[in-house]
């Protein structure tokens, strides 16, 4: 059959003016726009933050971290942390216990001596090892402050008969431990990777000239399928462990523990980690070139903040953040560092906690720095965007980022969707109020609410939430 060249002239004709008007279409399409000004179009291949999908910071945002960040301990124990209402738990508290005649504590921990039963060094309400069913953890120092004597930390895979008052408690019950002297953070990571989660403690020691350190931790779960019992594993090298965090930084698979010597009564001012293969530790130093005026670090925490699957170590010990940069190598050099420094920087101002969310959507991690000096508290949002800070508090936070009452403070911030409306608040727990040594709490409870916009209102009041 003949085909008319004319007719296939004609045919190509319109094709490609059919194709140029739908490339021009498609350029012009805001979809498709590579304008950096919008918020859409900051992608990022390892924590997806910037996409439209997280507009006014959802909960989606939490999930889709790379899973370098997803397996360190700041992660698991973010997404694992239950709000539980200390004012019920502390009912059950180690005195109560010994004045029931169910835990016989030693001399030292008898019912006529004073202690700290109302402060809760750490705890965890949570499924440990991933069978439906919440446990219980907590460790109580002992009093009067500081001492030598052992802390005791009180296990328990049945909560509800710890928490409710009209059971009558029994020994079975709950494990009873005299553990470390004091602990100062306890986080919460699976170390052999097999699904049950380890609760890392970290222990300064007593706190005082006369202190001589202390020991790592690891607390075990009951493992009931092995038909292990709870226990712990103390970790050799003695130090003042303020901080520390878990994750893996010399990218064997593994998680390594990582903490801060932060006394040089014990040797030096370190950054000391134990390298985990899965089924042994090696413990050693694993910082280089560090300088006098980085001596000392308080706060310890692992996150991947450059994206280039290595973790950064960040560290703090006054209203300034340094951040070690990781090369995976697991060792990290004092001289690659970037450091943020606050205005002010008063020295007596601490960043207890430190954690880590986009907010602004511009596709970099901010920090979220939980600030005290023991009399009131107060929280920054600090971008950190090619190399460069800045102080993103004032456009986050609608009314109080601070509190100013005597001795009131919090140790912890957690993330969390906490009225379940789908978005990200912030959740202060541990918290001090009214006076020195006061009773956490005391009936308070202490949040900010997102308004589906990405912006904070606090709210504080009686302790109410159980947060999922």
């Amino acid at each position: 059959m003949k085909i008319n060249s004319l007719k296939i002239e004609k045919i190509f004709l319109i094709f490609f003016i059919l194709l140029f008007t739908t490339e021009c279409t498609k350029d012009s399409s805001p979809t498709n726009s590579t304008d950096s000004t919008n918020p859409t179009d900051s992608t990022d291949s390892n924590n997806n933050d910037g996409n439209s999908e997280f507009l006014g910071l959802k909960v989606e945002m939490m999930f889709a971290y790379s899973s370098k960040n997803k397996n360190t301990s700041w992660y698991i124990t973010n997404q694992k942390h239950n709000y539980l209402d200390l004012r019920h738990s502390n009912y059950r508290n180690i005195r109560y216990f010994e004045e029931q005649d169910v835990f016989q504590g030693t001399a030292g921990w008898g019912p006529d001596e004073e202690m700290w039963f109302h402060e809760i060094g750490s705890y965890f309400y949570t499924d440990l090892n991933n069978d439906g069913i919440k446990e219980i953890f907590q460790t109580y120092l002992k009093a009067p402050w500081p001492s030598p004597l052992k802390e005791i930390s009180l296990y328990s895979a049945y909560p509800d008969k710890i928490l409710d008052t009209s059971i009558n408690p029994s020994s079975q019950h709950f494990d009873a431990h005299f553990t470390l002297v004091q602990t100062r953070k306890s986080v919460l990571s699976d170390l052999n990777k097999d699904g049950i989660y380890e609760i890392v403690m970290f222990s300064t020691g007593q706190d005082s000239s006369e202190g001589v350190g202390d020991s790592l931790a690891v607390f075990h779960p009951e493992n009931v399928a092995l038909n292990l019992p709870s226990r712990h594993e103390y970790l050799g090298y003695i130090g003042a462990w303020h901080g520390g965090a878990v994750g893996d930084i010399d990218n064997n698979g593994f998680p390594d523990i990582v903490a801060y010597n932060s006394s040089d009564q014990h040797g030096d001012y370190k950054v000391y980690v134990y390298y985990n293969n899965g089924q042994t530790f090696s413990g050693s130093r694993a910082d280089v070139n560090r300088t006098d005026e980085d001596a000392n670090m308080y706060t310890v925490e692992l996150f991947d903040l450059n994206k280039d699957s290595n973790l950064d170590l960040v560290l703090s010990r006054d209203e300034n953040i340094t951040i070690l940069w990781g090369d995976g190598t697991g060792t990290y050099d004092w001289q690659n560092k970037l450091v943020y420094e606050s205005e002010d920087n008063n020295e007596t101002h601490l960043a207890v906690d430190i954690d880590f969310l986009d907010f602004n959507l511009d596709g970099s991690v901010d920090l979220l720095l939980n600030y005290t000096n023991y009399n009131g508290m107060y929280i920054k949002v600090i971008s950190i965007k090619d190399g460069v800070f800045q102080d993103l508090t004032s456009e986050l936070f609608l009314d109080d980022s601070s509190i100013t009452d005597v001795g009131f403070w919090a140790k912890w911030l957690f993330i969390k969707d906490i009225n379940e409306d789908g978005f990200l608040d912030i959740l202060a727990d541990g918290i001090f109020g009214y006076g020195s040594n006061s009773f956490p709490h005391q009936g308070q409870s202490l949040y900010w609410i997102n308004n589906t916009e990405g912006k904070f209102s606090m709210v504080r009041g009686n302790s109410a939430i159980d947060s999922p």
